[in-house]
């Protein structure tokens, strides 16, 4: 599973013309840009599958990279345009081999495929409030709370061929390792908490996609960055997935790579350090 370290950035900050001792202080933030790249998930998933070439999941492979040249690939590899169901043979140990009838979009579900895919489009990003709010002067603890002006997620280019369902926005306590965190694990075991979800999007979109809050999203939100460092959790919601792009009667591989970046307006009303 891949994920981004998106640091926050800070981009411009200004005080009202209050007292010093309570400033409202607008912080115009924003991530890292972070890359999808599906084709290379989807090229780790032909080649584990085949780890094994006599494995039920590299048949499949095999029989589908035949249907556009009648060549299989070295290694196998699923062509960009396949039928929606494909006849291969499949032999059990001492019972003979029989042909079955493959509906390859129940195939990508159960072989796992379309997990990879889900995983590649999880980001887990620590966000550490406090160095931003030191920077400016910002005492987080005096603080009388923050105000969510914006909260978005900018995709910056989108090579995607396929469209996105509703993404999940959580919060994690603390700051988590996006190298040995499971972003789908800790949204499973109750770690995370949903604050809100990005809408869907069409295949190629590029543009600015808003937070929609849950009923107490912005509410959690809030005490997130009132919390100093927390980590946020992108992710598709548990049991959906996305699904396969279509060319007619065909499906279409999943494939493209994507760049998204946070982009935040919070203002915080603080005492000055």
């Amino acid at each position: 599973m891949r994920h981004a370290l998106i640091p926050l950035v800070l981009l411009t900050a200004a005080a009202c013309d209050v007292p010093d001792a309570l400033l409202e202080i607008p912080l115009e933030l924003e991530s890292e840009p972070y890359s999808f790249d599906v084709g290379q998930a989807i090229a780790d998933f032909e080649a584990q599958a085949c780890t094994d070439m006599t494995s039920d999941e590299c048949k499949v492979i095999i029989a589908l990279d035949e249907t556009d040249d009648s060549a299989v690939s070295d290694p196998p590899s699923i062509p960009a345009v396949f039928p929606k169901t494909l006849d291969v043979e499949q032999c059990a140990g001492g019972v003979g081999c029989v042909t079955a009838n493959i509906d390859l979009l129940e195939w990508a579900k159960d072989s796992g495929m379309l997990d990879d895919v889900k995983a590649n489009l999880t980001i887990v990003a620590p966000i550490d409030v406090e160095e931003v709010a030191t920077e400016v002067g910002v005492d987080i603890d005096g603080s009388n709370g923050v105000e969510i002006q914006s909260i978005t997620v900018a995709w910056l280019s989108n090579g995607l061929n396929f469209a996105t369902p509703d993404i999940d926005f959580y919060t994690a306590p603390g700051l988590l390792d996006p190298a040995t965190s499971n972003g789908q694990a800790l949204i499973s075991n109750g770690t995370a908490t949903q604050v809100g979800s990005l809408p869907g999007i069409d295949a190629g979109f590029e543009g600015a996609n808003e937070v929609v809050f849950a009923a107490d999203g912005e509410t959690l939100l809030a005490d997130a960055l009132m919390g100093k460092q927390f980590t946020a959790i992108v992710a598709l919601p548990d049991g959906l997935n996305i699904a396969l792009p279509t060319q007619g009667d065909n499906y279409l591989k999943p494939s493209g790579i994507a760049e998204v970046q946070a982009q935040s307006v919070v203002q915080f009303e603080a005492g000055q350090l």
